[in-house]
Protein backbone atom coordinates (compact mmCIF):
# COMPACT_ATOMS: atom_id res chain seq x y z
CA UNK A 1 0.00 0.00 0.00
CA UNK A 2 1.33 3.46 -0.85
CA UNK A 3 0.06 7.00 -1.36
CA UNK A 4 -0.40 8.53 -4.79
CA UNK A 5 -1.42 12.15 -5.45
CA UNK A 6 -4.20 13.15 -5.35
CA UNK A 7 -5.54 11.18 -2.36
CA UNK A 8 -5.35 7.58 -3.56
CA UNK A 9 -4.33 4.23 -2.15
CA UNK A 10 -2.21 2.10 -4.46
CA UNK A 11 -2.72 -1.60 -3.76
CA UNK A 12 -0.24 -4.19 -5.05
CA UNK A 13 -0.98 -7.89 -4.48
CA UNK A 14 1.68 -10.46 -5.30
CA UNK A 15 1.56 -14.23 -5.26
CA UNK A 16 3.70 -16.15 -2.80
CA UNK A 17 4.69 -19.21 -4.79
CA UNK A 18 1.79 -20.25 -7.02
CA UNK A 19 -0.71 -18.06 -8.87
CA UNK A 20 -3.18 -15.76 -7.14
CA UNK A 21 -6.73 -16.99 -6.48
CA UNK A 22 -8.82 -16.26 -9.55
CA UNK A 23 -11.98 -14.89 -7.90
CA UNK A 24 -12.01 -11.66 -5.85
CA UNK A 25 -14.79 -9.64 -4.28
CA UNK A 26 -15.24 -5.99 -3.25
CA UNK A 27 -16.52 -4.97 0.13
CA UNK A 28 -18.39 -1.75 0.89
CA UNK A 29 -19.19 0.57 -1.98
CA UNK A 30 -19.06 -2.22 -4.57
CA UNK A 31 -15.71 -1.00 -5.87
CA UNK A 32 -17.09 2.26 -7.24
CA UNK A 33 -13.97 4.13 -6.08
CA UNK A 34 -11.58 1.45 -7.37
CA UNK A 35 -9.85 2.20 -10.68
CA UNK A 36 -6.86 1.26 -12.83
CA UNK A 37 -7.12 -2.48 -12.19
CA UNK A 38 -4.32 -4.41 -13.88
CA UNK A 39 -3.04 -7.99 -13.80
CA UNK A 40 0.25 -9.61 -14.75
CA UNK A 41 1.57 -13.13 -15.14
CA UNK A 42 5.23 -12.10 -14.88
CA UNK A 43 5.34 -8.62 -13.29
CA UNK A 44 6.46 -7.12 -16.61
CA UNK A 45 3.54 -7.36 -19.00
CA UNK A 46 0.30 -5.86 -17.71
CA UNK A 47 -3.28 -6.26 -18.90
CA UNK A 48 -6.27 -4.16 -17.82
CA UNK A 49 -9.06 -5.83 -15.87
CA UNK A 50 -12.45 -4.60 -14.76
CA UNK A 51 -14.81 -5.13 -11.85
CA UNK A 52 -18.28 -6.35 -12.69
CA UNK A 53 -20.93 -6.12 -10.01
CA UNK A 54 -18.26 -5.84 -7.34
CA UNK A 55 -16.50 -9.02 -8.51
CA UNK A 56 -13.21 -9.59 -10.30
CA UNK A 57 -12.07 -12.75 -12.11
CA UNK A 58 -8.34 -12.92 -12.83
CA UNK A 59 -6.86 -14.64 -15.89
CA UNK A 60 -5.25 -18.04 -15.24
CA UNK A 61 -1.72 -17.99 -13.76
CA UNK A 62 -1.95 -14.35 -12.60
CA UNK A 63 0.98 -13.61 -10.30
CA UNK A 64 0.33 -9.92 -9.56
CA UNK A 65 -2.70 -7.65 -9.18
CA UNK A 66 -2.64 -3.90 -8.72
CA UNK A 67 -5.27 -1.19 -8.52
CA UNK A 68 -6.01 2.22 -7.01
CA UNK A 69 -8.66 3.36 -4.55
CA UNK A 70 -9.51 7.06 -4.88
CA UNK A 71 -10.30 8.57 -1.49
CA UNK A 72 -11.43 11.78 -3.18
CA UNK A 73 -13.81 9.86 -5.46
CA UNK A 74 -15.17 7.94 -2.47
CA UNK A 75 -15.80 11.19 -0.61
CA UNK A 76 -17.50 12.67 -3.68
CA UNK A 77 -19.76 9.65 -4.12
CA UNK A 78 -20.56 8.81 -0.51
CA UNK A 79 -19.67 11.93 1.48
CA UNK A 80 -17.06 12.08 4.28
CA UNK A 81 -17.90 8.73 5.85
CA UNK A 82 -15.71 6.52 7.99
CA UNK A 83 -17.07 3.53 6.10
CA UNK A 84 -15.65 4.62 2.73
CA UNK A 85 -13.19 7.46 3.41
CA UNK A 86 -13.08 10.42 5.81
CA UNK A 87 -10.42 13.04 6.41
CA UNK A 88 -8.36 15.22 4.11
CA UNK A 89 -5.03 17.07 3.85
CA UNK A 90 -3.09 13.82 3.89
CA UNK A 91 -4.94 12.32 6.89
CA UNK A 92 -7.52 9.64 6.09
CA UNK A 93 -9.42 6.77 7.66
CA UNK A 94 -11.78 4.22 6.19
CA UNK A 95 -13.13 0.72 6.55
CA UNK A 96 -10.55 -1.63 5.09
CA UNK A 97 -13.38 -3.52 3.39
CA UNK A 98 -14.00 -0.45 1.20
CA UNK A 99 -10.69 -0.71 -0.65
CA UNK A 100 -9.30 -4.22 -0.06
CA UNK A 101 -10.38 -6.77 -2.63
CA UNK A 102 -10.98 -10.07 -0.87
CA UNK A 103 -9.81 -13.36 -2.41
CA UNK A 104 -12.46 -16.06 -2.51
CA UNK A 105 -11.81 -19.75 -2.10
CA UNK A 106 -8.98 -19.49 0.43
CA UNK A 107 -9.18 -21.49 3.64
CA UNK A 108 -10.13 -19.28 6.60
CA UNK A 109 -6.78 -19.96 8.31
CA UNK A 110 -4.66 -19.47 5.18
CA UNK A 111 -1.80 -17.04 6.00
CA UNK A 112 -1.81 -13.73 4.15
CA UNK A 113 1.10 -11.27 4.29
CA UNK A 114 -0.06 -7.76 3.41
CA UNK A 115 1.98 -4.56 3.28
CA UNK A 116 0.25 -1.39 4.48
CA UNK A 117 3.36 0.76 4.93
CA UNK A 118 5.09 1.73 8.18
CA UNK A 119 2.91 4.84 8.68
CA UNK A 120 -0.42 3.02 8.41
CA UNK A 121 -2.59 2.38 11.46
CA UNK A 122 -4.50 -0.89 11.22
CA UNK A 123 -5.89 -3.33 13.81
CA UNK A 124 -2.93 -5.68 13.35
CA UNK A 125 0.70 -5.35 14.40
CA UNK A 126 3.00 -4.19 11.58
CA UNK A 127 6.65 -5.13 11.24
CA UNK A 128 9.39 -2.63 10.47
CA UNK A 129 8.56 -2.64 6.76
CA UNK A 130 4.83 -2.16 7.32
CA UNK A 131 3.73 -5.77 6.71
CA UNK A 132 0.94 -7.45 8.67
CA UNK A 133 0.69 -11.22 8.99
CA UNK A 134 -2.99 -12.11 9.07
CA UNK A 135 -5.32 -14.93 8.11
CA UNK A 136 -7.64 -14.95 5.11
CA UNK A 137 -10.64 -14.61 7.43
CA UNK A 138 -9.24 -11.30 8.69
CA UNK A 139 -9.83 -9.77 5.25
CA UNK A 140 -13.57 -10.40 5.53
CA UNK A 141 -13.86 -7.73 8.23
CA UNK A 142 -10.52 -5.90 8.25
CA UNK A 143 -11.62 -3.04 10.52
CA UNK A 144 -10.84 0.65 10.21
CA UNK A 145 -7.53 1.72 8.67
CA UNK A 146 -5.77 5.07 9.04
CA UNK A 147 -3.18 6.71 6.79
CA UNK A 148 -1.15 9.76 7.78
CA UNK A 149 -2.82 9.78 11.20
CA UNK A 150 -1.46 10.47 14.68
CA UNK A 151 -2.79 8.43 17.58
CA UNK A 152 -3.01 8.75 21.34
CA UNK A 153 -2.93 5.76 23.68
CA UNK A 154 -5.22 5.40 26.69
CA UNK A 155 -4.22 2.53 29.06
CA UNK A 156 -7.37 0.72 30.12
CA UNK A 157 -8.21 -2.57 31.81
CA UNK A 158 -4.96 -4.35 31.00
CA UNK A 159 -5.00 -3.14 27.41
CA UNK A 160 -4.78 0.01 25.32
CA UNK A 161 -7.40 2.12 23.57
CA UNK A 162 -5.60 3.82 20.70
CA UNK A 163 -7.51 6.91 19.59
CA UNK A 164 -7.27 8.87 16.35
CA UNK A 165 -8.85 12.30 15.89
CA UNK A 166 -9.47 13.02 12.22
CA UNK A 167 -9.39 16.57 10.79
CA UNK A 168 -12.45 18.75 11.31
CA UNK A 169 -13.64 21.74 13.31
CA UNK A 170 -14.75 20.99 16.88
CA UNK A 171 -15.34 22.88 20.11
CA UNK A 172 -13.68 20.38 22.45
CA UNK A 173 -9.92 19.84 22.63
CA UNK A 174 -7.96 16.59 22.41
CA UNK A 175 -7.87 16.12 26.19
CA UNK A 176 -11.66 16.42 26.47
CA UNK A 177 -12.11 13.77 23.77
CA UNK A 178 -9.64 11.48 25.57
CA UNK A 179 -11.54 11.90 28.86
CA UNK A 180 -14.84 11.15 27.09
CA UNK A 181 -13.52 7.91 25.60
CA UNK A 182 -11.73 6.93 28.82
CA UNK A 183 -15.01 7.34 30.74
CA UNK A 184 -16.81 5.09 28.28
CA UNK A 185 -13.97 2.59 28.53
CA UNK A 186 -14.09 2.56 32.33
CA UNK A 187 -17.83 1.88 32.19
CA UNK A 188 -17.13 -1.04 29.87
CA UNK A 189 -14.52 -2.39 32.32
CA UNK A 190 -17.01 -2.14 35.19
CA UNK A 191 -19.13 -4.77 33.45
CA UNK A 192 -16.51 -7.16 32.10
CA UNK A 193 -13.43 -6.52 34.34
CA UNK A 194 -10.98 -6.10 31.46
CA UNK A 195 -10.68 -4.72 27.97
CA UNK A 196 -11.91 -7.55 25.69
CA UNK A 197 -8.83 -7.12 23.44
CA UNK A 198 -5.27 -6.10 24.21
CA UNK A 199 -5.61 -3.19 21.77
CA UNK A 200 -8.64 -1.42 20.37
CA UNK A 201 -8.30 1.38 17.80
CA UNK A 202 -10.93 4.15 17.89
CA UNK A 203 -11.30 6.64 15.01
CA UNK A 204 -13.18 9.87 15.77
CA UNK A 205 -14.60 11.95 12.90
CA UNK A 206 -15.92 15.47 13.69
CA UNK A 207 -19.26 16.36 12.07
CA UNK A 208 -19.88 20.08 11.47
CA UNK A 209 -22.98 21.76 12.84
CA UNK A 210 -23.96 18.96 15.25
CA UNK A 211 -24.40 19.93 18.92
CA UNK A 212 -24.97 16.46 20.38
CA UNK A 213 -21.88 14.55 21.45
CA UNK A 214 -22.19 11.85 18.82
CA UNK A 215 -24.86 11.23 16.18
CA UNK A 216 -23.59 7.75 15.36
CA UNK A 217 -20.93 5.13 16.02
CA UNK A 218 -20.06 1.62 14.90
CA UNK A 219 -17.90 -1.35 15.84
CA UNK A 220 -16.10 -3.42 13.21
CA UNK A 221 -15.37 -6.98 14.27
CA UNK A 222 -11.81 -7.10 13.03
CA UNK A 223 -9.32 -9.10 15.06
CA UNK A 224 -8.74 -7.11 17.26
CA UNK A 225 -11.85 -4.93 16.90
CA UNK A 226 -11.89 -1.29 15.85
CA UNK A 227 -14.41 1.45 16.54
CA UNK A 228 -15.58 4.48 14.57
CA UNK A 229 -17.40 7.35 16.29
CA UNK A 230 -18.72 10.58 14.82
CA UNK A 231 -18.18 13.59 17.11
CA UNK A 232 -20.53 16.58 17.01
CA UNK A 233 -18.47 19.57 15.95
CA UNK A 234 -20.54 21.92 18.14
CA UNK A 235 -20.63 19.58 21.16
CA UNK A 236 -19.18 20.93 24.40
CA UNK A 237 -17.88 19.00 27.40
CA UNK A 238 -21.33 18.97 29.01
CA UNK A 239 -22.67 17.20 25.92
CA UNK A 240 -19.86 14.64 26.14
CA UNK A 241 -20.77 13.99 29.78
CA UNK A 242 -24.38 13.22 28.75
CA UNK A 243 -23.40 11.02 25.80
CA UNK A 244 -24.46 7.39 25.49
CA UNK A 245 -23.08 6.54 22.03
CA UNK A 246 -19.43 5.97 23.02
CA UNK A 247 -20.25 3.59 25.87
CA UNK A 248 -22.87 1.85 23.68
CA UNK A 249 -20.26 1.11 21.01
CA UNK A 250 -17.64 0.08 23.57
CA UNK A 251 -20.14 -2.32 25.14
CA UNK A 252 -20.49 -4.15 21.83
CA UNK A 253 -16.87 -5.21 22.41
CA UNK A 254 -17.96 -7.13 25.52
CA UNK A 255 -20.94 -8.80 23.85
CA UNK A 256 -20.62 -11.99 21.80
CA UNK A 257 -20.84 -11.67 18.05
CA UNK A 258 -24.10 -13.42 17.29
CA UNK A 259 -24.42 -15.41 14.07
CA UNK A 260 -27.08 -14.99 12.84
CA UNK A 261 -27.48 -11.61 14.50
CA UNK A 262 -31.02 -10.53 15.40
CA UNK A 263 -30.61 -6.78 15.92
CA UNK A 264 -33.21 -6.73 18.69
CA UNK A 265 -30.90 -8.93 20.77
CA UNK A 266 -27.44 -7.47 20.07
CA UNK A 267 -28.55 -3.83 20.03
CA UNK A 268 -31.00 -4.42 22.86
CA UNK A 269 -28.25 -5.78 25.10
CA UNK A 270 -25.98 -2.83 24.29
CA UNK A 271 -28.82 -0.36 24.94
CA UNK A 272 -29.72 -1.98 28.25
CA UNK A 273 -26.15 -2.00 29.47
CA UNK A 274 -25.41 1.56 28.30
CA UNK A 275 -27.98 2.60 30.93
CA UNK A 276 -26.79 0.13 33.57
CA UNK A 277 -23.13 1.08 33.11
CA UNK A 278 -23.81 4.80 33.42
CA UNK A 279 -25.97 4.18 36.49
CA UNK A 280 -23.20 2.23 38.20
CA UNK A 281 -20.55 4.82 37.35
CA UNK A 282 -22.72 7.62 38.72
CA UNK A 283 -23.18 9.44 35.42
CA UNK A 284 -26.95 9.00 35.74
CA UNK A 285 -29.23 8.12 38.65
CA UNK A 286 -32.04 5.56 38.79
CA UNK A 287 -34.70 8.17 38.04
CA UNK A 288 -32.88 9.30 34.89
CA UNK A 289 -32.50 5.69 33.79
CA UNK A 290 -36.24 5.18 34.24
CA UNK A 291 -36.97 8.32 32.21
CA UNK A 292 -34.74 7.04 29.42
CA UNK A 293 -36.64 3.75 29.35
CA UNK A 294 -39.99 5.57 29.36
CA UNK A 295 -38.84 7.74 26.45
CA UNK A 296 -37.52 4.72 24.55
CA UNK A 297 -40.78 2.83 25.00
CA UNK A 298 -42.85 5.80 23.81
CA UNK A 299 -40.70 6.31 20.73
CA UNK A 300 -40.38 2.60 20.04
CA UNK A 301 -44.11 1.94 20.34
CA UNK A 302 -44.82 4.72 17.86
CA UNK A 303 -42.25 3.40 15.38
CA UNK A 304 -43.35 -0.23 15.71
CA UNK A 305 -46.95 0.70 14.79
CA UNK A 306 -48.32 -2.59 16.12
CA UNK A 307 -45.63 -4.77 14.54
CA UNK A 308 -43.76 -7.41 16.50
CA UNK A 309 -40.23 -6.79 17.70
CA UNK A 310 -39.05 -9.58 15.43
CA UNK A 311 -40.62 -7.93 12.36
CA UNK A 312 -39.20 -4.53 13.30
CA UNK A 313 -35.76 -6.07 13.71
CA UNK A 314 -35.91 -7.94 10.42
CA UNK A 315 -36.87 -4.77 8.51
CA UNK A 316 -35.20 -2.19 10.77
CA UNK A 317 -33.44 -0.21 8.04
CA UNK A 318 -36.33 -0.30 5.59
CA UNK A 319 -38.90 0.70 8.21
CA UNK A 320 -36.48 3.02 10.02
CA UNK A 321 -37.72 1.71 13.34
CA UNK A 322 -34.40 1.86 15.16
CA UNK A 323 -35.78 2.96 18.52
CA UNK A 324 -38.33 0.15 18.44
CA UNK A 325 -35.56 -2.40 17.96
CA UNK A 326 -33.03 -0.90 20.38
CA UNK A 327 -35.45 -0.17 23.22
CA UNK A 328 -37.61 -3.23 22.61
CA UNK A 329 -34.46 -5.31 22.96
CA UNK A 330 -33.39 -3.32 26.03
CA UNK A 331 -36.74 -3.99 27.71
CA UNK A 332 -36.35 -7.70 26.94
CA UNK A 333 -32.83 -7.63 28.42
CA UNK A 334 -34.08 -5.97 31.61
CA UNK A 335 -36.90 -8.51 31.92
CA UNK A 336 -34.49 -11.40 31.36
CA UNK A 337 -32.04 -10.02 33.91
CA UNK A 338 -34.86 -9.63 36.45
CA UNK A 339 -36.09 -13.17 35.86
CA UNK A 340 -32.63 -14.72 36.04
CA UNK A 341 -31.81 -13.00 39.33
CA UNK A 342 -35.18 -14.06 40.71
CA UNK A 343 -34.65 -17.72 39.73
CA UNK A 344 -31.16 -17.77 41.28
CA UNK A 345 -32.12 -15.76 44.39
CA UNK A 346 -29.84 -12.94 43.31
CA UNK A 347 -26.78 -15.15 42.82
CA UNK A 348 -26.65 -14.84 39.02
CA UNK A 349 -27.66 -12.31 36.40
CA UNK A 350 -27.47 -11.67 32.68
CA UNK A 351 -23.85 -10.52 32.99
CA UNK A 352 -22.89 -14.02 34.15
CA UNK A 353 -24.36 -15.57 31.01
CA UNK A 354 -22.47 -13.08 28.84
CA UNK A 355 -19.26 -13.76 30.77
CA UNK A 356 -19.65 -17.50 30.17
CA UNK A 357 -19.84 -16.88 26.41
CA UNK A 358 -16.86 -14.51 26.49
CA UNK A 359 -14.77 -17.13 28.26
CA UNK A 360 -15.54 -19.68 25.54
CA UNK A 361 -15.54 -17.66 22.36
CA UNK A 362 -16.55 -14.19 21.27
CA UNK A 363 -18.76 -15.68 18.57
CA UNK A 364 -21.98 -17.49 19.42
CA UNK A 365 -25.38 -18.33 18.03
CA UNK A 366 -28.54 -16.95 19.65
CA UNK A 367 -29.23 -20.55 20.64
CA UNK A 368 -25.92 -20.77 22.51
CA UNK A 369 -26.76 -17.53 24.31
CA UNK A 370 -30.16 -18.94 25.27
CA UNK A 371 -28.55 -22.13 26.58
CA UNK A 372 -26.09 -20.10 28.68
CA UNK A 373 -29.03 -18.28 30.30
CA UNK A 374 -31.06 -21.47 30.78
CA UNK A 375 -28.08 -23.26 32.32
CA UNK A 376 -27.84 -20.61 35.03
CA UNK A 377 -31.61 -20.51 35.58
CA UNK A 378 -32.08 -24.28 35.64
CA UNK A 379 -35.04 -23.99 33.27
CA UNK A 380 -35.99 -22.80 29.76
CA UNK A 381 -36.05 -19.15 30.82
CA UNK A 382 -34.82 -17.42 27.66
CA UNK A 383 -37.66 -18.66 25.45
CA UNK A 384 -40.36 -17.86 27.98
CA UNK A 385 -39.16 -14.26 28.40
CA UNK A 386 -38.62 -13.83 24.65
CA UNK A 387 -42.20 -14.95 23.98
CA UNK A 388 -43.44 -11.93 25.95
CA UNK A 389 -41.41 -9.48 23.89
CA UNK A 390 -40.54 -10.81 20.45
CA UNK A 391 -43.58 -12.50 18.94
CA UNK A 392 -46.59 -10.28 19.71
CA UNK A 393 -46.97 -6.51 19.29
CA UNK A 394 -43.82 -4.78 20.46
CA UNK A 395 -43.92 -3.24 23.95
CA UNK A 396 -47.09 -5.11 24.96
CA UNK A 397 -45.30 -6.14 28.19
CA UNK A 398 -43.76 -2.75 28.91
CA UNK A 399 -46.07 -1.32 31.61
CA UNK A 400 -45.20 -3.73 34.49
CA UNK A 401 -41.48 -3.33 33.77
CA UNK A 402 -41.68 0.45 33.63
CA UNK A 403 -43.61 0.38 36.92
CA UNK A 404 -40.75 -1.55 38.54
CA UNK A 405 -38.42 1.22 37.40
CA UNK A 406 -40.70 3.77 39.05
CA UNK A 407 -42.35 5.17 35.91
CA UNK A 408 -45.86 6.44 36.65
CA UNK A 409 -48.45 5.12 34.24
CA UNK A 410 -49.85 7.76 31.92
CA UNK A 411 -47.52 10.62 32.82
CA UNK A 412 -44.23 8.90 31.96
CA UNK A 413 -42.63 10.63 34.93
CA UNK A 414 -40.30 8.64 37.14
CA UNK A 415 -40.41 8.24 40.89
CA UNK A 416 -38.62 5.76 43.13
CA UNK A 417 -37.58 2.47 41.54
CA UNK A 418 -38.56 -0.76 43.26
CA UNK A 419 -36.05 -2.66 45.38
CA UNK A 420 -36.33 -5.55 42.93
CA UNK A 421 -35.31 -3.33 40.01
CA UNK A 422 -32.44 -1.74 41.93
CA UNK A 423 -31.15 -5.15 43.04
CA UNK A 424 -30.97 -6.11 39.36
CA UNK A 425 -29.48 -2.88 38.06
CA UNK A 426 -27.00 -2.49 40.93
CA UNK A 427 -26.52 -5.93 42.50
CA UNK A 428 -24.70 -5.88 45.81
CA UNK A 429 -25.15 -2.14 46.37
Amino acid sequence: MRWLPPAELAVDVRANGGPLPRRWRCGRGGGRAIASVETSVDGVRWAPASLEGGSLVLPPDTRQLRYRYSLEEARRRFGPRLETGAGGDGVWALNGAAYLLRPLGLAADAPVRTRFGPSALVPWTLDGEGYARVRARDLIDPGFHGFGVRSRQIPLGGGVVETVLLPGARRVDDDAVARWLAQAGQELISLCDRLPAARVVVFVQPVPGVAEASPFGMVLRSRPPSVGIYLGGEADEAALARDWVAVHEFLHLALPRLRPDPDWLSEGLATYYQEVARLRSGRIDARTLAEHFAWGVRQGRRESDGRSLEECSRSMHRLRCYRAVYWGGALFSFDLDLALRERTHGARGLEDALAALRNRNFEATPGAFARAVDSLAGEALFASVAARHVEGPAFASSEPLLALLGVRKGSGEAGEASERALATLRPGS
